[in-house]
């Protein structure tokens, strides 16, 4: 399984979805929402806090496995 804070490092890196896909083999809809959810809690800004990958993973399964549309 893809570990959701390499995601998050790419993306704060300006990686893409397809290239975030093709060296970690995740999937295309985690990724965009991981892209999501790091817009909304300020993840891709460089000086933005990042939770540990327990954090990401409840936040994930809490908003998407729950049917919530981020905000």
């Amino acid at each position: 399984m893809v570990q959701l804070s390499e995601i998050v490092r790419r993306l704060r890196r300006g990686y893409g979805t397809n290239e975030i896909q093709r060296e970690l083999g995740a999937h295309k809809t985690v990724i965009r929402r991981m892209r999501l959810l790091a817009e909304r809690e300020n993840w891709i800004e460089i000086d933005g806090s990042e939770p540990d990958e327990h954090g990401l993973s409840q936040i994930y399964y809490a908003t998407w496995h729950n049917k919530q549309t981020p905000r």
